[in-house]
C-alpha cells in the first residue's frame, strides 16, 4: 500500500457525507440522520410556517432525507419510528416541553388524498 501512495484506514470513515461501517447500522449510527431531520424542523423558518407549509416541508424535505438514507443503508425500525414521531410532532406543532393534541390520527394523515388523507409518505 505504501508503494502506491495510499494509507491503510479504519472504519468508520465518512464518504460523501455518510459514515461508512463494516457492520449493520445500529440506532447509534443513525443518530446523525435523526439530528439532521431535527435541525430542519427547529430552524427559524420552519417554526413560523402554517399547517400547509409544515405539510410541504414534511413531504418534500424531511422524508426525502429519510428516503435517501434508506436507499443507501438498511435502517433499523426504531429509527423509522423516531423519524415518524418527529414529523408527526412537527406537523401538529408539538415540542418536547409542550404537547399538542392531534386533530386526526397519523394513519389517517398518511392515506392518499383521493381517499381523504394528506398523502404523507410515512416511514
Amino acid at each position: 500500500i505504501a508503494g502506491i501512495g495510499f494509507s491503510l484506514g479504519t472504519l468508520p470513515i465518512r464518504y460523501l457525507g455518510f459514515p461508512l461501517a463494516s457492520k449493520k447500522w445500529s440506532k447509534m449510527h443513525c443518530h446523525q440522520l435523526v439530528e439532521k431531520i431535527t435541525s430542519r424542523i427547529t430552524s427559524g423558518y420552519a417554526k413560523t410556517l402554517s399547517y400547509a407549509g409544515r405539510l410541504q416541508i414534511i413531504n418534500a424535505v424531511l422524508f426525502s432525507i429519510y428516503n435517501f438514507w434508506g436507499a443507501v443503508f438498511i435502517l433499523p425500525q426504531s429509527v423509522s419510528k423516531e423519524v415518524d414521531r418527529r414529523c408527526r410532532d412537527y406537523l401538529w406543532g408539538s415540542t418536547d416541553d409542550k404537547r399538542k393534541i392531534a386533530l386526526v390520527s397519523w394513519e389517517r394523515v398518511c392515506v392518499p388524498k383521493k381517499y381523504g388523507g394528506l398523502n404523507i409518505k410515512s416511514c
